[in-house]
């Protein structure tokens, strides 16, 4: 598609109290067909903003000194569907987080990232992170992957890959360690699951069942799970790995059923049971906060309820720092300060908002953490 913008040389109110200028936009798609042309709208109806949607649009991979050489831009190809490719140039800015934030990180040596991986990379750490899934508390975890080359490296004798837990203090506590890409991926794909899976029992169980779970779990014969007290933890893990694991190895040929997957499985459901299922001494404040809704002791904020809504779920309860509400879908509304982010289930929702809890008492009052 070209497009061409002209000024109209009127302005329109903004959000920020202020004037934006007014454009005509003109634009020619596949095939000749003008798509778009504001010239003949009403001055009140010209855009301020054009967003211009592109079908599958895919970068290659270029140096960046190339990318800098063209002035800021870097090299791009798109298409209509399946149609003809283009070449032509983007920005920077919209370049992976990690990419803008360690922009001496060559880019071809960064591994493949998965999809459901969140960018947490920030230029004052020593290297890129990656959030890979997080627990029923909203506890992280992270991926942190090194320069390729060891000179390279802040810290001498960093190994490239780490996988990561933080605690409620907000430490990393180590998963895996190495150079081992392959090894690596396979640490963060079990911790995925043991996540999913926690969450996916949390989301079956009440709080009271859940909290007893956990509870039970602190004194029960290794190996055990008191989640069969309530349900079958089995059909549950099954449909976890069917959604996390199973279809893609299915679909590859590399398996048939998740009998095949045992030794991942099993490792998976040990780390949940010992990590996300068993009451840590934050669980249980954890537990009893989603029990009662209001104040747990210990814990410096305090809330209270704002009004009965369905069974399980307490929206419009109001904390320091942040709240849940429903919006008109049944969606959970987590805001914490100034972010807002919506979750389907509540476990993810509370987890979520009891994170800036954690966080915000190791900073703000680190007294509570004695």
């Amino acid at each position: 598609m070209t497009v061409r913008i002209y000024d109209a040389g009127t302005k329109c109110a903004n959000a920020n109290g202020g004037h934006s200028p007014t454009f005509n936009a003109f634009g020619i798609g596949r095939g000749g067909r003008h798509i778009l042309d504001s010239r003949p709208l009403d001055e009140a109806d010209r855009p301020s903003i054009l967003v211009l949607m592109l079908d599958k649009a895919e970068a290659k991979t270029s140096p960046r000194a190339t990318a800098r050489a063209a002035g800021g831009r870097r090299e791009v190809s798109w298409s209509f569907g399946e149609g003809t490719i283009f070449p032509g140039y983007t920005t920077h800015e919209v370049e992976t987080r990690w990419a803008l934030q360690f922009p001496d990180y060559p880019i071809a040596c960064m591994p493949p990232i998965p999809g459901d991986w969140t960018d947490k990379s920030w230029r004052n750490d020593t290297k890129p992170s990656f959030e890979v899934c997080t627990g029923p508390m909203g506890e992280p975890v992270e991926m942190w992957i090194d320069y390729p080359e060891p000179a390279l490296r802040e810290i001498a004798g960093e190994p490239r890959f780490g996988l990561y837990r933080r605690n409620a203090e907000d430490e990393l506590e180590a998963i895996y360690t190495g150079e081992d890409y392959a090894e690596a991926m396979e640490h963060a794909n079990r911790e995925t699951l043991a996540c999913a899976f926690a969450k996916a029992l949390a989301q079956q169980l009440t709080p009271d069942e859940w909290q007893t779970m956990r509870l039970t779990n602190q004194t029960i014969t290794p190996g055990c799970c008191a989640s069969h007290d309530h349900l079958d933890a089995n059909m549950v893990m099954l449909a976890v790995w069917l959604t996390y694991r199973g279809d893609q190895l299915i679909a590859r040929g590399a398996i048939t059923d998740i009998g095949d997957d045992l030794d991942h499985v099993n490792a998976a459901w040990t780390i949940a049971r010992e990590r996300y299922m068993t009451a840590s001494a934050e669980g249980e404040r954890f537990d009893l906060w989603r029990c009662t809704g209001i104040t747990v002791p210990d814990l410096a904020a305090a809330g209270c309820e704002m009004g009965d809504n369905e069974p399980c779920i307490r929206p419009g309860r109001l904390y320091e720092p942040g709240h849940i509400e429903l919006d008109d879908e049944k969606g959970l509304i987590v805001t914490v300060g100034n972010s807002i982010r919506t979750f389907e289930h509540q476990i993810e929702a509370e987890g979520h908002l009891w994170r800036a809890y954690a966080a915000s008492e190791f900073t703000t009052h680190p007294e509570a953490a004695d």
